[in-house]
Order: structure tokens, then C-alpha cells, then sequence
């Protein structure tokens, strides 16, 4: 059990980032709405880099690039990764538990 756990924790999944977005359309008896639903962490990212003065010149641009370039977005994942806040909100974390049971008399 301990080498399982042991491997669990030493194999963390690695962060992905996507642009991924779902649009709906929420229709009523008088209007429709358009809903977006995207990755808010990406959105944020971009935003950010939009519209931010403390973001690095060079960070800026590779965030930017990235809503086109596959490549770009490939360097924002690998610069996300570095940061363990930033990751754990781009990649699921994990914790183990061991819960004992039995056979209740």
C-alpha cells in the first residue's frame, strides 16, 4: 500500500492549459442569452496580460501569443508549472486517504 501511495504522490499530473470554450444558448419566452463558459484561469491569464502594468514585457507577449499559437501556449504551461500555486489551479490535485472499515457487530 505504501509503494502505491508513494508512486500516486510522485507522479503528479502535469498542468494543461486549454482555449477551449462552450458557448450556450439559454432561450426564454421573450429573448435568448448567450452564456460563455471557458477556462477561467486561461481568461484570467490573458486578461492579465492585457491589462496589467505589472506583467513583464516578455511574459505579456507569450500570454498573448498563446491564444493562437499552440506553441506560445505550450511555454504559458511550462512557465505555470513552475509556480505550485498557479499549477494547482491549472492541474487536478490529490490527497490520499485510507479510511478502515469493517464488519460492524
Amino acid at each position: 500500500m505504501a509503494a502505491f501511495i508513494s508512486q500516486i504522490e510522485a507522479n503528479p499530473i502535469a498542468p494543461k492549459l486549454s482555449r477551449s470554450t462552450l458557448f450556450l444558448v439559454l432561450t426564454t419566452h421573450n429573448s435568448n442569452n448567450l452564456f460563455c463558459i471557458g477556462n477561467v484561469f486561461y481568461e484570467t491569464l490573458i486578461c492579465t496580460a492585457a491589462h496589467s502594468a505589472e506583467v513583464d514585457r516578455r511574459v505579456r507577449k507569450t500570454i498573448l501569443a498563446s491564444i493562437k499559437s499552440d506553441k506560445a501556449l505550450r511555454t504559458v504551461e511550462s512557465m505555470v508549472s513552475q509556480d505550485p500555486l498557479m499549477s494547482a489551479l491549472v492541474r487536478t490535485t490529490r490527497a490520499v486517504d485510507i479510511v478502515g472499515g469493517g464488519v460492524k457487530s
